[in-house]
């Protein structure tokens, strides 16, 4: 018998004894067909102290597996499937049973990375709480937040910008043309494989154009300078291959690629490879300044909670599906007028875009990732990155993926360091304002105040350059004399 007062750990009906799961049979040498796995059906398993009994009511298929089925890839974030053992992926559990003293309930809904099978064992600290703000669970499993992560981070999308994403109607294409639409994008131009699949981009996706690969007519990198005529600023790459190339010969100056995916390769019909070989022209990356990045999801174990959330919440209520079409004549000038086409600011000193303007009213306090942050602050991803290495903003925590997290009192702080700059204030000048700051953050000083605080701020500053201009000018004068008297010294007589 239990003591009342130690917990028991809670559970739901009793589960069968037996449940399914899907093993990997044999490496297969194209795309994996039925014999390569199979279904099994084994004991449910028993939790130790500290798991949780799960059963699955979603898994994730992703492109990813068949890559590191064999032997794996080198430097990926997920171990190697060989055959015998069970698939895995991204899955939404409903609790069983949870270990004493866990916060966690019967019937609550998880995250967790042991999908393809009915019922799985987990550490309870594996399992990451699914909240309420989306209207299906299944939602957590979608791609949304790697595009999100991507678009933001690794692409830095800017209100106005030609975005091209290639593989455009997969879960990730699907997710990125809308996002980026949401972020400000003023032309989205995707590729697909048919047809029926570019019509339903541009009529219910909100893509501007769509390429279709495979036409030995017509090149992908003749149709994508036909879709984006002034070339892009944005790649969400999926594929590899000649799309990757073509992107390189339409990219104009500065232009920022994320790859997310190499399908080319690894779901390549004849030979699927984790590897995606492909010729670009170095020359040209050099002298476009292009910048070029990969970025994976895959190795994520949870499900973000943060500014995707918030996105998600906006299209749920039809205020981000995708901005007007562009047959709409007032959506040009809503979403690529907010910043001119080819118009590049300084660091800092852009307007709010789309998500920007959501945001400003809508700082809830919760962490935001630096897209978010740098948007409600009317500033830019990249003007973050340089406030934080010059140190006019601490570094903001992280992640354990590694991404930056930032608070409403961290975008207070970027406004106060902007209206600073804006007044004439140096780097060094703001950066000795750091206390000052940190309390007009933490109070949410009005801005009226601010400027008033600031400009009194910006009298002392003034004085103490003043001063110091009174002091190098007495060194100078008096390193003057002392030359003077020694050249009349040394003078020759008569």
């Amino acid at each position: 018998m239990t003591s009342p007062s130690q917990p028991t750990p809670t559970s739901t009906s009793t589960p069968p004894r037996t449940s399914r799961e899907v093993r990997l049979v044999s490496v297969p040498d194209t795309l994996p067909r039925p014999e390569n796995l199979a279904v099994v059906e084994t004991p449910v398993p028993e939790p130790a102290a500290g798991e949780v009994l799960l059963r699955n009511r979603f898994f994730h298929v992703f492109p990813a597996l068949r890559s590191v089925m064999g032997d794996g890839v080198q430097d990926a974030p997920l171990p190697p499937l060989r055959p015998g053992d069970t698939l895995f992926g991204a899955a939404i559990g409903e609790v069983v049973s949870a270990p004493a003293g866990s916060t966690l309930r019967p019937g609550d809904l998880v995250s967790h990375w042991h999908g393809w099978r009915e019922y799985a064992v987990v550490p309870a600290s594996e399992c990451v709480p699914l909240g309420d703000g989306l209207p299906d669970p299944a939602a957590h499993l979608s791609q949304g937040s790697t595009a999100y992560d991507a678009l933001t981070d690794g692409a830095d999308v800017r209100p106005g910008d030609t975005v091209f994403v290639s593989g455009a109607a997969g879960s990730l294409g699907s997710m990125a043309g809308q996002l980026a639409r949401l972020l400000g994008a003023g032309r989205v131009v995707g590729s697909t494989s048919t047809r029926a699949k570019a019509d339903r981009l541009v009529a219910e996706l909100g893509y501007d154009a769509v390429l279709l690969r495979g036409r030995d007519d017509d090149p992908i990198a003749d149709q994508l300078a036909k879709a984006a005529p002034d070339g892009i600023d944005v790649f969400f790459d999926n594929v590899g291959g000649e799309q990757l190339r073509a992107a390189v010969a339409a990219a104009r100056p500065g232009a920022r690629f994320v790859l997310v995916g190499a399908l080319s390769g690894q779901l390549s019909p004849v030979r699927p490879s984790p590897h995606a070989p492909v010729e670009i022209d170095s020359f040209a990356v050099i002298l476009k300044r292009l910048r070029i990045r990969g970025f994976s999801g895959a190795g994520l174990r949870a499900v973000g909670t943060g500014g995707m959330d918030r996105t998600v919440r906006r299209v749920a209520a039809g205020r981000g599906h995708h901005l007007p079409p562009r047959s709409d004549p007032g959506h040009r000038k809503r979403s690529a007028g907010v910043v001119r086409r080819g118009s590049r600011q300084a660091p800092g000193h852009c307007d709010r875009g789309v998500v920007g303007a959501a945001d400003a009213q809508d700082l809830d306090g919760g962490a935001m990732r630096i897209g978010d942050a740098a948007a409600a602050a009317g500033t830019t991803a990249r003007a973050l990155r340089f406030y934080e290495q010059r140190g006019l903003l601490p570094a903001p925590t992280r992640t354990m993926a590694g991404y930056r997290e930032y608070t409403s009192r961290d975008v207070s702080r970027v406004r106060l360091v902007r209206e600073l700059l804006a007044l004439g204030l140096t780097v060094e000048d703001v950066r000795g304002c750091a206390d000052w700051l940190d309390e007009c953050a933490a109070d949410g000083l009005p801005k009226r105040c601010a400027a008033t605080a600031a400009t009194s701020e910006r009298a002392g500053i003034a004085e103490r350059r003043l001063a110091a201009l009174d002091a190098e000018i007495a060194r100078l004068t008096e390193t003057r004399d002392r030359l003077a008297a020694r050249m009349n010294t040394s003078a020759p007589v008569g």
